[in-house]
């Protein structure tokens, strides 16, 4: 298959970082003897705005085709900002479209989004169960485990871990999984796990944040791939994912 990927490269549009869903939408389908060609429609919207990367991307799709498939990332983008381009190259190849974050992003972006697909994916049983009559076109998918950064062999000296940013519901999540069943937290803000929410008050935030043994600095991804490597468990979004790498 010639398959079309459309997700960014670059974690947040960072130039020197690598983004996860770049790396899961491109190289496992080319070790399996894919063809994959790569459109970064969130670089192309950061420099161009989304009037000319709705253009860049048809043109792409018209001029680098036929596709066999076109996958899309709809993360940070609105239904209005890209409703007529994906529509439009549903005419040329299925169109599936792919969100990560449904529990919140569902009413406010992905349903407005669905129409314009030939597939909307949602990694959420409850979200798939609650709209599927409402969105025929509506599916239900899970999580896959690149192990291109796995090291099987690697001692599990870890127990339970969360490698990540710790912000927003994640903070009590983390306190509760800590206390109850020894979570060790690694990352940006994972210093509120332990530290009161006071230190975190705008005022007092510009202070804290010049110590990150105090608020927890952000880690590097070898880091991050090591901490999981070493790791027994695995809380990937505390409350909602755990992951056993021992099973």
């Amino acid at each position: 298959m010639k398959i079309l990927s459309c997700v960014s490269r670059g974690y947040y549009g960072t130039a020197n970082t690598v983004e996860p869903m770049y790396i899961a939408f491109t190289e496992p389908l080319r070790a399996l003897g894919h063809e994959v060609d790569h459109f970064d429609h969130f670089l192309a919207r950061k420099k161009s705005g989304p009037a000319a990367t709705a253009e860049k991307f048809l043109d792409k799709v018209k001029s680098g085709g036929p596709y066999d498939a076109i996958l899309y990332q709809t993360y940070c983008q609105k239904a209005e900002e890209i409703g007529e381009s994906v529509r439009e190259a549903g005419r040329y190849a299925p169109t599936l479209a792919w969100n990560s974050d449904d529990d919140f992003a569902w009413p406010i972006q992905t349903s407005l989004m669905a129409p314009s697909f030939t597939f909307m994916f949602t990694t959420y049983r409850h979200i798939y169960e609650q709209n599927r009559e409402r969105h025929p076109n509506l599916r239900l998918s899970q999580w896959g485990c690149f192990d291109g950064f796995g090291d099987f062999d690697r001692p599990k000296d870890l127990d339970f871990t969360f490698a990540g940013q710790v912000y927003g519901d994640r903070v009590r999540s983390c306190r509760y999984l800590a206390k109850r069943a020894g979570l060790r937290v690694y990352g940006a803000m994972s210093g509120r796990v332990k530290t009161p929410d006071f230190l975190y008050w705008p005022g007092i935030r510009k202070v804290t944040f010049r110590f990150p043994s105090i608020y927890g600095a952000a880690i590097h991804y070898d880091e991050i791939n090591d901490i999981w490597n070493r790791s027994r468990n695995i809380c990937s979004e505390p409350s909602r994912n755990c992951l056993s790498s021992s099973a």
